[in-house]
Order: structure tokens, then C-alpha cells, then sequence
């Protein structure tokens, strides 16, 4: 019976030692809205917060990398990288994903491809694709906002007063991220493009409406962002997780500390995930709704 009394006392004690520690840590706080307000902390020989000058740093030209020394090399090509960021919350328990697919447009083509009945990512996988990931945002009923153009032929959409876009022009091979009006004698040369938004950063400068203190801004989420870094490739940043993530606000700090200049956000939430695969090397980013746009990635020439 003592036995019995002593193994209850200690179930007891080490259950509520387990919440204490659950709760100091700020475990709830995942759970409720997805909101944990912990600061970003970023590993470099040993866990740091990141300097408070990034929070409201407008400008990030001239600015060194600072989260490059964070990174670690997934796997490498000649022309194409995955690199793989942990970061963390104060409070937090664990890290989180942050993957890093970077691609030299010298050498890989840029294509939109559009199903309107939705699917996952693997489903518009094809044979002689390197990489796939998420796009445009859609409605509740699975309509796609905004424009967006697949080989030449506009497919559904139209502009929008949050005009940004990724995109190639028919008389530039490589793509670009555009924010401004689109004539319709400029739509014409369009060989494919989707929207975004927010447009996070340009040449640059961060998007003055990333700042503003809005829910939107600062909730907690998975993310999916195409950008362009310093040595030109083109990259795309999506987090890998199941309910941590990162604010719009987070954003510029975050791709302007890997060395990107130009950034647009693309549908995050449960439409993140994208899928790479070449010669045996596959990772997968799973998405939790079933997507109408996406941006596949293919080799030029054999890498």
C-alpha cells in the first residue's frame, strides 16, 4: 500500500513539474491561434536574439548577412542550393524549419502551371522537374486572386490595386519581381507570372506596409516567399513546420539577413509546400489544402 501511495506521489509530483515546465515555456501559446510571441532567436555558436535594429530597419542595402553563418547546406549542385536555417522563440521549445531553395536562372527555366481543380504539390510534379512550390492565392471556393500567366496565355485574373508579381517576360529569360501597373501592350510580353502579397522588399527597401501593427502582419504563420539574393539566383523560402512560423513582419529581417533584396510573399498557411527531386535526393514540404498555382523549376541543360 506504501508502495502504491509513493508511485501516485511521484506520478503527481512529476506531472505537475511537467506543466510547470510546459507552461514556463510557453507551450500554450502554439496551440492558441498559432500566436507565440516570443522573439526570433538564431543559432551561431550558441542560441542569440536578433539585434533590435532589424525590427524597424528600412533599408538593407549595405547591410551584411547576418544569418548566413546560421545556415547549413542540405544539398548542393553546380548551379542550385537547399540550405536549411533553424531558428527559435524565447520561451520555445524546440526550433523550427526554414528551407532556402536558391537557383541560378542562367541555368534553370521558370514555368507557372495552373490546375483549377486543385491539387497537391505532387500531383503537378512532372518527369523533368526539379522543384515545385506553392503559388497564388485563391478564395474559399478555390477560385485563384489575382493574374496570373502560363506560357504566354493569361489564364485567370485580373490586375489588382496590390500590384506585385513574379514573373518572366518573354524578352528576359530571367525572372523578375515587378510592382507596378501592367499595361495591356506590356501584358503581351509576358511569358508567365502570379501575384503576391505583400511585396515584402524591393532593391532593397522594405515595403513601408510590412511595418504597420496590424493582426495580419503579426500573426504567426507558414510561409512561402520567393526572393531574389545578392549574387542574383533566385530563391524561395518556405517554413517547414506544423504550427510555428514566422509574421510578415519577421519577414524582411529574416530573407534581408540571408542576403535577399527583392521578396514577395506567396500563399502561405496550409497551401505552403513545395517538393525537390534530383537523382534520389527528394524533401518534401507537406501542405495541408490542395493548391491551384504553382512554380516549377527545370534545368536548362543536365546538372
Amino acid at each position: 500500500m506504501k508502495f502504491r501511495l509513493r508511485f501516485l506521489a511521484l506520478v503527481i509530483i512529476a506531472f505537475l513539474l511537467s506543466a510547470g515546465y510546459l507552461y514556463r515555456h510557453k507551450l500554450y501559446n502554439y496551440f492558441k491561434d498559432f500566436k507565440n510571441k516570443g522573439r526570433l532567436l538564431f543559432y551561431d555558436n550558441g542560441w542569440k536574439s536578433i539585434p533590435d535594429k532589424y525590427y524597424s530597419l528600412k533599408d538593407f542595402n549595405g547591410q551584411k548577412p547576418f544569418l548566413m553563418n546560421s545556415l547549413i547546406t542540405v544539398k548542393k549542385g553546380r548551379y542550385f542550393k537547399i540550405r536549411l536555417l533553424k531558428l527559435r522563440r524565447e520561451g520555445g521549445l524546440a526550433p523550427f524549419r526554414v528551407y532556402l531553395f536558391s537557383f541560378d536562372p542562367q541555368y534553370f527555366d521558370f514555368k507557372v502551371h495552373v490546375n483549377t481543380k486543385r491539387n497537391f504539390i505532387k500531383k503537378f510534379f512532372y518527369n523533368d522537374m526539379l522543384f515545385g512550390v506553392n503559388a497564388s492565392f485563391f478564395d474559399a471556393r478555390g477560385r485563384i486572386i489575382g493574374l496570373v500567366v502560363s506560357n504566354g496565355r493569361r489564364i485567370t485574373g485580373a490586375e489588382s490595386k496590390k500590384r506585385a508579381y513574379f514573373m518572366v517576360l518573354r524578352n528576359r529569360k530571367q525572372p523578375v519581381i515587378f510592382s507596378s501597373n501592367l499595361e495591356k501592350t506590356r501584358l503581351k510580353i509576358v511569358q508567365e507570372a502570379v501575384r503576391g502579397y505583400p511585396l515584402i522588399m524591393n532593391n532593397g527597401i522594405v515595403h513601408p506596409g510590412v511595418f504597420n501593427n496590424t493582426k495580419r502582419n503579426s500573426r504567426i504563420s507558414r510561409r512561402t516567399v520567393v526572393g531574389k539574393l545578392l549574387n542574383g539566383n533566385i530563391c524561395f523560402l518556405l517554413t517547414d513546420t506544423i504550427i510555428a512560423g514566422l509574421s510578415l513582419k519577421e519577414l524582411p529581417i529574416v530573407l534581408g539577413g540571408l542576403g535577399s533584396r527583392d521578396a514577395l510573399n506567396l500563399d502561405g498557411g496550409g497551401s505552403t509546400q513545395a517538393l525537390f527531386s534530383h537523382k534520389g535526393f527528394n524533401i518534401e514540404i507537406n501542405g495541408k489544402e490542395k493548391i491551384p498555382v504553382v512554380i516549377g523549376v527545370y534545368p536548362k541543360k543536365d546538372i
